[in-house]
């Protein structure tokens, strides 16, 4: 379980440290929340094996194969979800992305 405490801080202190980024004259936005996210990713990428594992050692032999199939199957329709979001929000006409650099 410590290995789960770890990449879970990891994910809870980047995503903190991006919500409260910001530009100054020396560091830029951008430059910011791309190594910002970049460690979002390893702690995310640490998580994705970690929770089949828990999920798998901590069911039941009859559901394991069904829970294990819910896990990755529920990575799959996160992107899919995901993507059609990004899809519907970008074609709308009323909705505008204001670039973060001027």
């Amino acid at each position: 379980m410590l290995a789960d405490g770890i990449e879970l801080m990891i994910i809870i202190t980047s995503t903190f440290a991006q919500a409260i980024a910001g530009s100054g004259p020396a560091v830029n936005i951008v430059g910011v929340l791309t190594c910002l996210r970049f460690i979002m990713g390893i702690g995310i990428g640490g998580d994705y094996p970690l929770s089949a594992v828990i999920a798998s050692e901590f069911a039941a032999t009859r559901s394991r194969g069904r829970l294990m199939t819910a896990v990755f199957a529920s990575q799959g329709w996160g992107y899919l979800g995901k993507k059609a979001f990004v899809y519907s929000v970008s074609t709308t006409d009323r909705f505008q992305l204001l670039p973060l650099w001027h």
